[in-house]
Order: structure tokens, then C-alpha cells, then sequence
């Protein structure tokens, strides 16, 4: 999962301390989210909380611990994030829930601290953008020769 959105939760909701507001000169996702269509868009007619509170939409929500063992059995997993994201916070509790339910062995993490949201695709974020794809390669390579 390259930048997982596992938080659907409306910016206003969030504290003033997290990624969504630390972050937010170094992202470009703040509109989108504070423009509350995303939420609109996936909840159609049903209450936002359908959204904002389902470990299905928003694993990585702080709206809801899940229960033990919502998300075991999942596959191996890798969660590419970067520290420069705004909302990096959802992504590493979806992160540790994953490791919570199917072992640490099971869920990698690539992580590049200053990169930030496109990495991948943007040339001049170097040498961050080679190190992930290399983290990426790497992971690839593991499972597949685990096949």
C-alpha cells in the first residue's frame, strides 16, 4: 500500500498536534479533505460515521479501536509512507493494527522521513524517491521468494 488513506476523518475532528496540521506546507491533500467531498462522496446517503468509524473504510481511524482480530488473516503487506505526509498518523495505526493481528513478520514499512506524498513520481526528491523504490524492490524480491 503506497500512501494508504486509512482515515477519512474530517480535518476539524483531528487535534491540532497531528500529521494533518504538522505537515500541512509540505502536502497538497489539506483541501481536499478540509472540502469534506471525500466523506460525501464514499458515504452517499448514509451517515458520515459509515465512513469516519468503519474499519473497512478507515482502518486506521482514531474514531474506533478495532476488536481483536478484525484484520487477521490479511496478506503479507507492505505500507510505504513518508514522514512528510499529512495524514502519515492514519497510516501507522493502520500499520500497527495490521501487526497487531497478523505479527510484525507479516507487515513491512518503507518510510522515508523527509519525502513527502508523491515521492515516487517526482524526480527531484532525491535520493529519497530511489530509496523507497529500492525498499519496494527489496520487499518484492522477499515475497516472491517466499512463493
Amino acid at each position: 500500500m503506497v500512501s494508504p488513506t486509512a482515515d477519512w476523518t474530517h480535518p476539524r475532528e483531528l487535534s491540532p498536534g497531528s500529521a494533518v496540521f504538522r505537515h500541512w506546507r509540505s502536502d497538497f491533500v489539506h483541501p481536499i479533505f478540509e472540502s469534506g467531498y471525500p466523506i460525501r462522496a464514499l458515504a452517499g446517503r448514509l451517515p458520515p460515521e459509515t465512513v469516519t468509524a468503519s474499519v473497512y473504510l478507515s482502518p486506521g481511524a482514531r474514531a474506533f479501536e478495532p476488536a481483536a482480530g478484525m484484520l487477521a488473516d490479511m496478506p503479507r503487506t507492505c505500507i510505504v509512507t513518508r514522514g512528510a505526509e499529512q495524514l502519515v498518523d492514519s497510516m501507522w495505526r493502520l500499520r500497527d493494527r495490521l501487526r497487531a493481528d497478523n505479527g510484525e513478520e507479516r507487515v513491512s514499512h518503507v518510510s522515508e522521513r523527509d519525502a513527502t506524498h508523491d515521492v515516487l513520481v517526482s524526480s527531484w526528491q532525491e535520493p529519497e524517491r530511489t530509496n523507497v523504490l529500492k525498499k519496494i524492490a527489496a520487499w518484492t524480491e522477499e515475497i516472491a521468494g517466499q512463493a
